[in-house]
């Protein structure tokens, strides 16, 4: 059971014409909304404890239909799949993502038509969520390799990419720190680079360890 409730305005700064009105469950969730638009636009999307609706459908209130959105979500409350449809149910794009056990997103990519794949990647995690390793395929037969491996405080001190099995990019980081061992900045080498990209670099660190210049 939903019980509707009148929002009015969305937002101050929309359209005063712009209204929507949003059900809710007995626990409080949001399970559906609508939003009406000027011009006779509007839009239904239907919710199931996710924060994106599973369900987003867009039309004219005279009866002529729009796009259609679906979205599916993993146990983790993450997002597997994201389809879009035209006013027929063709499908004109999508993308996919899959998890592992820690929620880390360990492949993805998007699809067209039949869910034919035109993109992918696959990612690599080590025991502290960081990625070590992506790889990257392209609908145009581009293969693209990334390493990345970090010190025992966790920065990342080196990176390097291949295109194609070529060296398109290899960059080392050294860390400086005070007496305190708190991170004052780092200087960064870049051994094969873009045209463009200087061969070193120096940053600095504010207290939290950001980077500030």
């Amino acid at each position: 059971k939903s019980i509707g409730v009148e929002k009015g305005k969305i937002e101050p700064n929309n359209s005063e014409m712009q209204t929507s009105k949003v059900f809710y469950d007995e626990n409080g969730k949001k399970t559906e909304a609508k939003i009406y638009q000027p011009g006779k636009y509007f839009q239904h999307k239907f919710y199931n404890g996710n924060k994106e609706p599973i369900i987003e459908t867009s039309g004219m209130i005279d009866g002529v239909e729009g796009n259609k959105t679906t979205r599916e979500f993993n146990e983790q409350g993450l997002m597997i799949d994201q389809c879009h449809y035209d006013a027929k149910g063709n499908i004109q794009s999508g993308l996919y993502h899959k998890y592992d056990a820690k929620g880390n997103n360990i492949e993805g990519g998007n699809y067209k038509g039949d869910r034919i794949v035109t993109n992918k990647y696959t990612q690599r995690f080590d025991d502290a969520g960081r990625v070590l390793e992506s790889t990257s395929w392209s609908e145009n037969g581009t293969e693209g390799v990334v390493l990345r491996s970090y010190d025992d405080k966790g920065n990342e001190i080196e990176v390097s990419q291949r295109n194609n099995g070529v060296l398109s990019y290899h960059q080392t980081k050294e860390y400086e720190y005070d007496a305190e061992g708190n991170k004052q900045g780092y200087r960064a080498t870049n051994h094969v680079k873009p045209e463009g990209v200087p061969a070193k670099s120096v940053f600095k660190c504010n207290s939290y360890g950001d980077v500030i210049q």
